[in-house]
């Protein structure tokens, strides 16, 4: 895999917080500028990876959709 295949993490509020690339046995998370994890970079198993998307409430592009909000009850 390589640069075309990477993604991006947003947080609830949809703002893009790290692109992620992914390899064939980690994958590398790069934090966005003007976040708080400007400069960062973590590699993480695809396990970690959940995890630490899990912990720091973040969603793909397409789940940010799902998300239901006060206004849809």
């Amino acid at each position: 895999m390589g640069l075309l295949d990477k993604y991006n993490l947003y947080n609830v509020e949809g703002r893009k917080m790290f692109t992620v690339i992914p390899g064939e046995v980690t994958n590398t998370l790069l934090g966005m500028p003007q976040t708080p994890f400007v400069r960062q970079d973590h590699v993480f198993t695809d396990s970690e990876l959940k995890r630490f998307k899990a912990d720091k409430g973040l969603k793909l592009e397409q789940e940010l959709g799902n998300q239901i909000t006060i206004f849809d009850i």
